[in-house]
């Protein structure tokens, strides 16, 4: 909405439709989102920070990867049309998502 440091890192576009992927600064840390159009849509759960890096889009489905976690343990994960479908479940190292594709 203009009033926190955003950054976009990946976008995706269907149709007329932009889906944007990135994160937005909050009062606790990063904020993972994306953006459909001129519209936010909030991915962090649980007041995790968070990260969107990467969107693509297949037929009616939006495909997104990122991290979620703590500043000192992060781990990958990726979305499905905003859901959660898979998280790390690494105990001991912290992981990371960068780019996401859909056969």
């Amino acid at each position: 909405n203009g009033t926190a440091y955003a950054e976009a890192t990946s976008i995706a576009l269907s149709g007329n439709t932009v889906y944007v992927a990135g994160y937005e600064d909050g009062p606790s840390g990063q904020i993972a989102k994306y953006w459909k159009n001129n519209d936010a849509i909030l991915l962090n759960e649980g007041g995790n920070q968070g990260k969107c890096n990467s969107i693509v889009t297949s037929g009616n489905d939006i495909y997104m990867c990122g991290v979620s976690g703590t500043r000192s343990n992060t781990r990958a994960l990726c979305w499905k049309n905003g859901i959660k479908q898979f998280q790390d479940s690494t105990t001991t190292a912290t992981s990371k998502a960068y780019s996401i594709f859909v056969k």
